[in-house]
């Protein structure tokens, strides 16, 4: 990770959106479609996105998507199995 990067990461209470897609290396419109998703909070007319939440809400994202791809893979296997006690 870069030294901007980890700037943006370690040392900001909050980050903009732009902020946010630079330091995840996505775009600010894949941000924007996942707003109603990410922790932010409206300051005005500006949208911030907490850093520490963000990290948590990532973190979760990425235990889901873990947990789905074992619980399909199971089933996989399941289903193998099955198939093969049938012969």
């Amino acid at each position: 990770m870069n030294l901007e990067k980890r700037f943006l990461l370690e040392n900001r209470a909050a980050l903009s959106i732009h902020e946010t897609a630079r330091a995840l290396g996505v775009s600010e419109g894949l941000i924007r479609k996942f707003l109603p998703q990410l922790p932010s909070m409206r300051l005005g007319e500006r949208v911030l996105i907490p850093v520490e939440p963000l990290k948590h809400w990532l973190a979760e994202q990425a235990k889901a998507q873990q947990n789905e791809a074992e619980r399909v893979s199971q089933q996989i296997l399941d289903a193998l199995k099955a198939g093969s006690d049938e012969k």
